[in-house]
Parts: C-alpha cells; sequence; structure tokens
C-alpha cells in the first residue's frame, strides 16, 4: 500500500500540464473468434488484456470488475507472430571498457535490451507482416551478447531481457591482422573462453575465500558472465551456417555441458539423424531459396545439382527435423 500512496504524491503536489491521460489499464474483448493455436479456434471468445499484456483468453471466464469491455462480434482475432530473429547493429557503438575481454570479439556484457531503439520504417514493415513480437540479436562479434526479447510497439517494450548468449563463428578472413581471421582460430577462442570462464570462478571463489592468501583478481567482466550463464543453465546460442557447424557447436556444448540452442541454416536435412539425436532447441530459417529459372536452356545449366537440391530439398527441412 506504500508504494501506491507514494505514487499518488507527487501528482497531488505538482498539477500535470496540459490534459491528463488516463487510459484504461484493463480490457475485455467479448464475443470474438479467436484462433489460440493452429487447429484450435474458440468461438464467442472472451480476450483479458492487463497492463498490456493478455492475462486470459476462453469462452467461460469471468470479467474482472475494473475491465473496460469492448464486443468483437463478427471480428476475428489472430495470436501476434513472432519473428525470432532480427539482427541489430552494434558494432558502431561499442567502446573499450578497462574490465573487457582481450580478444575484440569477444562481447558478453552486451546486452541488447540496453541497446535497442525502435525502427519505425522497420517496425512498420514487420507489423504489416503480422509480427508483434521479436527477438533481436547482435550483428557481430563471436561471444555476440545477451539476445531479448521485445515487443514490436512505438515504445519498444522490453518483454524478456535475457534470452540467451549468442555465439557466431565469426571469420574476418585471411585478410585480417587481428586474431581469430580463420575458422580454426574461432573455435579455439571459443573453447579458451568457457576454459578461462570456468577457471575465473573458481579463482574468484579461492581468492573471496582465503583473501589473505591470495593476490587480487584482475576483474573481467565477460569471463564473470559468461561463467555466471554456465553456472545457471543459462542458454547460448550458436548460430550456424552449415550443417556440420550444428555438429561441432553439439561438440562444444558437451565439452562444457552447456544449454546450447542451435539458430539453423536450412541444411540441416545433410544431417538429419545426428541432429535429431540430439533433439536441439533449434530456431530455424523459412526463407527458402527462390525457384531456379530454367526456361533458358543455358541458364539451366549455371546452376549446380548442389543447388537444384537444396532449392527442392529446402523447404522441406522443418518438416524432417520434427519427424
Amino acid at each position: 500500500y506504500m508504494i501506491c500512496i507514494l505514487g499518488v504524491l507527487p501528482g497531488q503536489i505538482e498539477p500535470s500540464d496540459g490534459l491528463r491521460e488516463n487510459p484504461p489499464g484493463v480490457w475485455a474483448l467479448i464475443n470474438s473468434t479467436v484462433h489460440i493455436e493452429p487447429g484450435t479456434i474458440l468461438e464467442n471468445a472472451t480476450i483479458i488484456i492487463r497492463d498490456g499484456l493478455i492475462e486470459n483468453v476462453g469462452t467461460d471466464i469471468n470479467i474482472p470488475k475494473d475491465a473496460t469491455t469492448l464486443d468483437m462480434s463478427e471480428k476475428t482475432i489472430y495470436p501476434g507472430f513472432i519473428d525470432s530473429w532480427v539482427e541489430i547493429p552494434v558494432q558502431s557503438i561499442d567502446i573499450p571498457h578497462h574490465d573487457a575481454h582481450w580478444n575484440f570479439k569477444v562481447h558478453a556484457r552486451r546486452e541488447l535490451s540496453q541497446l535497442y531503439k525502435p525502427d519505425e520504417k522497420k517496425l512498420k514493415n514487420l507489423r504489416k507482416l503480422g509480427f508483434t513480437s521479436a527477438h533481436i540479436v547482435p550483428d557481430s562479434g563471436i561471444f555476440q551478447g545477451q539476445t531479448a526479447l521485445v515487443q514490436l510497439n512505438n515504445a519498444g517494450i522490453v518483454l524478456n531481457s535475457a534470452v540467451g548468449q549468442d555465439l557466431a563463428y565469426e571469420v574476418d578472413g585471411w585478410g585480417s591482422k587481428k586474431y581469430p581471421n580463420a575458422l580454426l582460430g574461432v573455435v579455439a577462442l571459443m573453447r579458451q573462453t568457457f576454459l578461462d570462464a570456468n577457471w575465473y570462478r573458481e579463482a574468484s571463489e579461492k581468492t573471496n575465500q582465503f583473501p589473505q592468501l591470495n593476490e587480487p583478481l584482475k576483474k573481467n567482466k565477460d569471463l564473470a558472465i559468461i561463467s555466471r550463464w554456465i553456472s545457471n543453465n543459462s542458454p547460448f546460442i550458436f548460430e550456424t551456417n552449415h550443417e556440420l557447424t550444428v555438429l561441432r557447436s553439439f561438440n562444444i556444448a558437451d565439452e562444457f555441458q552447456l544449454k546450447a540452442w542451435i539458430k539453423g541454416n536450412g541444411y540441416e536435412y545433410r544431417r538429419v539423424s545426428e541432429i535429431a539425436a540430439e533433439s536441439p532447441f533449434i530456431i530455424l530459417p523459412l526463407n527458402f531459396p527462390v525457384t531456379p529459372d530454367i526456361s533458358d536452356p543455358y541458364q539451366a545449366l549455371s546452376y549446380s545439382p548442389s543447388e537444384l537440391k537444396h532449392w527442392d530439398m529446402a523447404p522441406d527441412n522443418p518438416a524432417i527435423l520434427s519427424e
């Protein structure tokens, strides 16, 4: 009760400028046809919305006394889609920190919930397609940072600020003078960072337990965050661009006892037995390859057998994995 009183007092002391907004906080949408999931439809249903979030859906539910009722007769309500992978540019806003990891591609401290700024044009396009929420992820690095789930409204409401730690097999190529510039180095950096994170946690515990016998440990926020995610069994999301990269990610996860999620690449059907055996949580792409233009015989010869096979198999990839 004290919190409520404190929240009211400033309004009594200082009058608000202009008209005071007081929109309803609770809504009851009644008499609608509601699609709650594929194949499940409720007729004459009621939806209770409290503080912008759906509280209840059903055909025989009590309407709260504080709800404002809207009659949705002859209206059909569908659930909004969730875009499971929306990349946010972050490289330009990275700044060096005194307690950062020694490698420039390790950014476990990044929090997308703090960096996200709604893009009105992008929001409009996504909402037009039926998307109401999105899982936002960084666009650069190997340890890329903490992903978040946001609502696709103009306010950019954060629904979950800690979905997973994003990892990518990002290779700059042989032209880069910075390590790692090859896939072998990327895998080595991943493994070494997990080893360092486990060591950092153990060393911190020993230093705190016996401060007189140990020198103070140099702070490293990135290693501290990674070690905490391992200890809490929080998910690490491995971005993959090849079916063999999926299997490589399983090996790394097994080595360090990680809770691994996979961001798929559409080629999983090539190793479906090995991938399905792990029963992973996997985010699959649905941007299937376009139909090749083979109207001209000379143009048709430019497509390789592997390209044609992928065009044929890619749309079946989600179904193959689910089976």
